[in-house]
């Protein structure tokens, strides 16, 4: 779908919105987002709490499974990314040749990237798409409006 996400009804009605253009039969969830599922692995538990604890009071049950997979993302992301760390983004598949030159030895053959690089960068890419459709990311941030006097609002900005 082209063009920006719609807001969803608490957005419109923090932004002033007009009342003819809230939908009022727009479903609201309800139910907390409770405790992480026990499938999900230790990092993914941590992630979870961490996040829900800054930023899930807005969040409820209806947003358990996208924040699932947000979890696992992050997980399978860090699990990749450490291993890269340990092997390196490249390799050598048909061997490698040494070859002196003078005093200097050069490390001669085809380099090719790993497979686990493909797969952390696909496991970035959705983790960033969701942290975005969660509002996680600075500047998914800036597109809430919350109510007055909410947490973490700068008085600083009222004087100007």
């Amino acid at each position: 779908m082209k063009g920006r996400k719609p807001k969803t009804r608490v957005y419109k009605l923090f932004h002033g919105t007009r009342k003819s253009r809230i939908n009022p039969r727009e479903p609201v969830p309800v139910g907390a987002i409770g405790e992480p599922p026990d499938w999900l692995d230790d990092v993914s538990k941590a992630y979870w709490r961490e996040v829900t604890k800054t930023m899930g009071r807005s969040w409820t049950a209806a947003d358990r499974g996208p924040l699932e997979v947000l979890c696992k993302s992050y997980s399978r992301w860090r699990q990749t990314e450490s291993e890269l760390e340990v092997k390196g983004t490249t390799y050598y598949p048909k061997g490698v040749k040494e070859i002196v030159i003078g005093s200097t030895t050069k490390l001669v053959g085809e380099t090719r990237k790993r497979p686990q690089v493909a797969i952390e960068n696909m496991y970035y890419s959705q983790y960033c798409r969701l942290c975005a459709e969660f509002g996680i990311t600075p500047t998914a941030r800036t597109r809430i409006i919350g109510p007055k006097g909410f947490i973490g609002e700068d008085p600083i900005l009222d004087d100007l």
